[in-house]
């Protein structure tokens, strides 16, 4: 083990609109993990956040699209490009292929708040999907080919190996 604190952290409901189109006024760049069925809710708020940056002159704001979803980003983008009622930025909504493990926290075991996760720390996500520069995080790995591959990778190797481990378990 080896505990990293992590500070300057914040988190917001996307159903308090008003408060998540302020903080996308302002984002450098944002992420969405929120389960693919919950998407066209945080569309809404994404919505009110291009127009925020708008009014605030701000530019286009790039989003990285954390979900177990092969086409998330159209999802969204479809979803936000509906519910916009004024002028907006433009959004470059990112497919990404999430492979890090979070355990289920065991009770007892710390602090309510830590968080245990596997040293595994490659995401990768659709470069061109991007609409202002790419950013400099640690691990996060801009593909400018074709994105599906890492897609399917993610899903027929990763998602499929916990499946099948899943299946076997209980038949053992």
């Amino acid at each position: 083990e080896r505990p990293v604190p992590i500070d300057q952290v914040g988190a917001l409901a996307f159903a308090d609109g008003g408060a998540v189109a302020e903080a996308l006024a302002g984002a450098d760049l944002a992420a969405v993990a929120v389960g693919a069925a919950n998407l066209p809710q945080v569309a809404i708020a994404l919505a009110r956040g291009l127009e925020a940056r708008a009014r605030a002159g701000a530019g286009p704001l790039d989003v990285l699209v954390c979900e177990n979803l092969p086409d998330a980003p159209a999802v969204l983008t479809r979803h936000a490009t509906a519910a916009l009622a004024g002028p907006a930025v433009a959004l470059g909504a990112a497919h990404t292929a999430i492979g890090r493990m979070v355990p289920v926290p065991v009770p007892g075991l710390g602090e309510p708040t830590d968080v245990r996760v596997e040293p595994y720390a490659f995401l990768p996500y659709e470069a061109r999907a991007f609409t202002g520069p790419r950013p400099e995080v640690p691990g996060l790995v801009p593909i400018s080919g074709d994105f599906a591959m890492y897609d399917d990778r993610k899903r027929f190797v990763h998602n499929m190996g916990h499946c099948m481990l899943a299946y076997l378990g209980e038949r053992r």
